[in-house]
Order: structure tokens, then C-alpha cells, then sequence
């Protein structure tokens, strides 16, 4: 059990948000709009192109996610609420919601200097991150 892997699932889906969602038919994730919570840990979700099937569909929390923020959407200067994916000795990436997973460099953890990121962050904490800078190979 000390191997595995904790999974945060967010619960507070609200009506209008767009969301990618398990289409029931067939198992795949395709855009949606989430149009009810029916109360019972499902939320009705209203898909995109439903392609012939049911226009709208219960979906369980745990098969829902908000679809990644385009890089071209994201600005230096934005604030995100992250998680720490994984920790290198020249710092910590994080998952804050866009397409690919942001770098803290070593030199932006702390006011002092750090020599290992180990001490200041951990695989699954939730840290405050602002995008500083956006390379052109779409580094965060």
C-alpha cells in the first residue's frame, strides 16, 4: 500500500463547466457541458458532438476532468493552484492544469538556496505556482 499512488478526485463540478468526460457507449473521453448534478455522485454532462448517441449522459465523478489549459492561453504572471508530480535534483515539476507539466526551478523554491528540492517539496502537495516564463518549445 506504500507504493501506491494517491489520486485526488474534485468533486465540485458546477453547471456550465466544460468538462472531458467518459461517454458511457463506448468508454472514450470526449468534451462536454456539465447541465446537472443529479445528487446521486453523477453529473449530467451534455456532449459536444454526440455523434448519434444520447444527446446528454449521467457520468461519475471519477470519469470527469477538466480539459488542459491550452499553452497558448496560459500568460506569464498567472497564478495555479499545482501539484508536485515529480521531484529532480534541479527542481519540481507540477501539474497545474495545462497541457504539459510546469518546472519550479531550484532557484525559485525558497529565499535561500536549495539544495535539495526534497526539503522543500514532496511527490503529491499542493503548492501556489506562477507562470514566469514560456519557451517557445512550450516549456512552462
Amino acid at each position: 500500500a506504500e507504493n501506491m499512488k494517491k489520486v485526488t478526485v474534485f468533486k465540485d463540478y458546477k453547471v456550465d463547466d466544460v468538462v472531458e468526460a467518459v461517454f458511457p457507449d463506448d468508454g472514450q473521453m470526449y468534451p462536454g457541458t456539465v447541465i446537472k448534478d443529479n445528487g446521486d455522485g453523477t453529473f449530467q454532462v451534455k456532449w459536444d458532438d454526440s455523434d448519434g448517441g444520447p444527446e446528454d449522459s449521467p457520468v461519475k465523478v471519477k470519469d470527469m476532468k477538466y480539459p488542459p489549459i491550452p499553452i497558448d492561453k496560459l500568460e506569464v504572471g498567472q497564478k495555479f493552484i499545482g501539484t508536485v508530480r515529480s521531484v529532480r535534483e534541479f527542481g519540481a515539476f507540477v501539474d497545474m492544469g495545462a497541457e504539459t507539466d510546469g518546472l519550479v526551478h531550484v532557484s525559485r523554491m525558497a529565499n535561500e538556496r536549495v539544495d535539495d528540492p526534497n526539503d522543500y517539496v514532496e511527490i503529491g502537495q499542493e503548492v501556489d505556482v506562477w507562470v514566469s516564463d514560456i519557451r517557445d518549445d512550450g516549456k512552462l
